[in-house]
């Protein structure tokens, strides 16, 4: 666990140096890649991605609804990738951006010298003990979400939109946002991993000041409910503070 404040300072945390594998957390800082790209003019968030069934992998809800369509938008495709942790859209992305050598790339431009991207999903998802592809560190990513959120990556509009997806998130009821306060403002992208991988990133806004959080667990014994729940007990914690 790692919490910072908006300059990356750490608040608290607990064995934040200690790899973990990303699982779907990754999708926010790609999401906040492809804004990047659309900040600078080198790509357009209305551009249509054309695909075809091979794109379809296992939990690709939106990819799978607008495959009659033959195309989803850049925004459409970092939307779900985000709200929905569709792998498909996700894989539509990083074939766009060059691959998950890409993603590793920017997290170094932004200054995580930690996270990294090797194999696209599910592979990435696979949370082989000892495998160093596809990891971070709780510090390392908090920092990242810090970056993105309110380092200056992204234009306000950019920042804004993803904000508000990451409020917004689908997958999420049960694991942070669930240990804090109902009138906190919390945004935040989760992760399931093989394994027993449970993880969420984002931010939390308490008594007028922001922050970044990340939770990494692997937690093999625990069943899918009880690795929301251990979760949730951080975001309980974090409340206490």
């Amino acid at each position: 666990v790692a919490i910072v404040d908006p300059q990356g300072e750490i608040v608290a945390g607990h064995r934040m140096a200690q790899r973990f594998a990303m699982c779907s957390t990754f999708k926010f800082p790609l999401a906040a890649l492809v804004f990047e790209r659309i900040d600078s003019g080198t790509e357009r968030g209305d551009r249509k991605l054309s695909y075809g069934p091979d794109m379809i992998v296992e939990w690709s809800p939106a990819t799978e609804r607008f495959l009659a369509s033959g195309h989803m938008t850049v925004l459409e495709a970092a939307q779900a990738a985000v709200q929905l942790s569709d792998n498909g859209a996700t894989n539509l992305l990083l074939r766009e951006i060059g691959g998950p050598a890409a993603m590793t790339q920017y997290f170094r431009k932004i200054g995580d010298s930690v996270s990294r991207l090797d194999r696209k999903e599910p592979e990435m998802s696979d949370n082989t003990p000892g495998d160093l592809r596809d990891t971070t560190t709780p510090i390392a990513m908090a920092r990242t979400v810090a970056k993105v959120l309110y380092g200056g990556a992204l234009t306000s509009t950019s920042t804004h939109t993803i904000e508000r997806w990451l409020i917004g998130n689908q997958t999420g009821d049960a694991t942070l946002r669930a240990g804090f306060p109902k009138d906190w403002v919390v945004g935040e992208k989760t992760g399931t991993c093989a394994n027993g991988g449970r993880n969420d990133i984002g931010f939390f806004k308490a008594q007028e000041r922001d922050y970044a959080v990340a939770v990494y667990t692997t937690a093999p014994k625990l069943s899918a409910v009880e690795r929301d729940e251990l979760v949730a007990s951080v975001g309980q914690v974090i409340t206490q503070l």
